[in-house]
């Protein structure tokens, strides 16, 4: 069995508007895009895992109108976080009309699922971060880079989460649990995109995942 999993950031200004009459992430979104379709495309069904919220059906949705613009995503039950909105809207985005579940907890790897998991590096790499500037971020960051980008679940599952936290590293749960579920298998990364606007790492990767 393989399991195809897309890691995305859980930037809200990946949604086009929210930008006002700009559009920073533009080529990051269809980045983001592009590896979303390319994992889902086989499924039956997607989870998926973000640092913070409940576990939620495919009815459940989000809204991004505290970030400046109404744009809503998933289902009508609104109530989402933000990290399981922007993944909402990915799969929107996507054209992905499957059945969908959201959780934060470690992910059970199913026959016909696909994970996919919205988490940001740190917010801490330089002046312009909203937490500021602490030199252990850019090489946390690049910690990360390197384990997906090598498919290095125990990495993950070994995160410093401590650290994480004074980092402003948000996405370092969901990361974590994404190593605890892959953990012991087969793992064939791709680091597809690392970049870091506004002092917020943001990392983009595919996984492929044997489980035998």
């Amino acid at each position: 069995m393989t399991v195809p999993v897309a890691v995305v950031p859980s930037a809200p200004l990946l949604v086009p508007g929210l930008g006002g009459g700009q559009d920073p992430l533009a080529g990051l979104r269809v980045t983001c895009l592009d590896v979303v379709r390319s994992v889902v495309k086989d499924a039956t069904r997607v989870v998926v895992l973000a640092s913070e919220g409940h576990d939620r059906d495919e009815s459940a949705g989000g809204t991004l109108a505290s970030w400046g613009v109404d744009v809503r995503a998933g289902g009508d039950a609104l109530g989402l976080p933000l990290g399981h909105t922007v993944g909402a809207w990915l799969l929107d985005a996507a054209g992905w009309t499957g059945a969908r579940t959201y959780t934060s907890a470690t992910p059970a790897l199913e026959d016909g699922v696909a994970l996919l998991v919205v988490a940001d590096g740190t917010a801490t790499r330089d002046t312009t971060s909203p937490g500021y500037e602490d030199v252990r971020a850019v090489p946390f960051d690049h910690g990360l880079a390197e384990a997906l980008a090598s498919g290095d679940a125990a990495r993950l599952a070994t995160l410093d989460l401590d650290e994480a936290a004074e980092l402003w590293c948000h996405g370092a749960p969901a990361l974590c649990a994404l190593g605890r579920a892959t953990s012991g298998h087969e793992v064939e990364g791709e680091l597809v995109a690392y970049e870091a606007p506004f002092g917020v790492g943001y990392l983009v990767a595919r996984w492929s995942v044997s489980t035998s």
